[in-house]
C-alpha cells in the first residue's frame, strides 16, 4: 500500500530503460543540465523541457487518477498488462526528427504499437476526465481530426494511428533554425554509446505531485513478470 498524496498528482506510464544500460546512459548524457565534454553548442538551450520530463517514450500520457482509484490500483493494472508480454527488440532505434523535435524514433514495429495501444485502452478507466483547461493546453485547433478524437477519447492526441514511438531529445525547433548539426551530434553520440540493439523489456510508472515538480520514476514493471 502506498501513501502518496494523489489529490493534485499525475501519473504516467512510460518506457524508460534500465538505468544500467547504454541507452539510459545516452539519455542521461543528452538531457544533462551540465556542460559535457565535446558538447554541442546548442544542446543546453534545447533540452530543458525534455530534461524536466525525463528520458522516456510515452505509452500512457500524464493523467490524474479517477475518483476512487489509488496508486496501487494503477500498479496492479500495469502488472496485469505486462504479465504476458515479452521483451521487444527495438531494431533501428536512432536519432531522427519527429513533429519538429529531435528524438530517438523507431521504424514501424507492430509489437511496440500493440503494447502502446493496449496501454492506452487498458488504463483509460483509471484516468480522471480531462478538464477544459487541460484540453485547451493541447491546442486542439492545431490538431488533425483523428488527433482531436484521440484527445477527447483518451486525453492525449498521439495514440492509435497517430502514435509514433519516440524518446524526446530537444524542444520543438523553430522551422527557421538549422539544427541539423545537433542531429548529427546526437547520431554520433548514440552510435558510440549504444552498440547493441536496445530492448523494451519494461514499463515505468512516473509520479508528479503537482505541475510545478518534475516527474519521479516510482515503479518498474518487467515484461513477463
Amino acid at each position: 500500500m502506498h501513501s502518496r498524496d494523489t489529490a493534485s498528482a499525475r501519473y504516467a506510464v512510460y518506457f524508460a530503460p534500465d538505468e544500467a544500460t547504454p541507452l539510459a546512459e545516452f539519455g542521461e548524457e543528452v538531457l544533462s543540465l551540465s556542460l559535457l565534454t565535446d558538447d554541442h553548442p546548442i544542446r543546453l538551450s534545447v533540452i530543458e523541457k525534455a530534461a524536466y520530463y525525463g528520458f522516456h517514450a510515452t505509452l500512457k500520457a500524464p493523467m490524474s487518477l479517477a475518483p476512487g482509484i489509488s496508486e496501487d490500483d494503477l500498479l496492479s493494472a500495469v502488472e496485469t498488462l505486462m504479465k504476458n508480454k515479452q521483451p521487444i527488440e527495438m531494431t533501428g532505434l536512432a536519432p531522427r526528427t519527429v513533429r519538429g523535435f529531435h528524438a530517438l524514433t523507431l521504424p514501424s514495429c507492430p509489437e511496440v504499437d500493440e503494447l502502446a495501444q493496449q496501454t492506452v485502452t487498458d488504463l483509460d478507466a483509471f484516468r480522471a476526465p480531462m478538464s477544459q483547461a487541460e484540453r485547451a493546453r493541447r491546442q486542439p485547433e492545431k490538431l488533425t481530426q483523428s488527433q482531436r478524437f484521440n484527445l477527447d477519447t483518451y486525453g492525449y492526441p498521439f495514440v492509435a494511428q497517430d502514435f509514433e514511438f519516440h524518446m524526446t531529445l530537444s524542444c520543438h525547433m523553430d522551422p527557421g533554425r538549422d539544427s541539423s548539426s545537433y542531429g548529427e551530434w546526437l547520431t554520433a553520440r548514440f552510435t558510440d554509446l549504444v552498440t547493441d540493439t536496445p530492448t523494451l523489456d519494461r514499463v515505468a510508472i512516473f509520479w508528479q505531485p503537482d505541475r510545478d515538480t518534475p516527474f519521479t520514476r516510482i515503479h518498474d514493471v518487467l515484461a513477463g513478470h
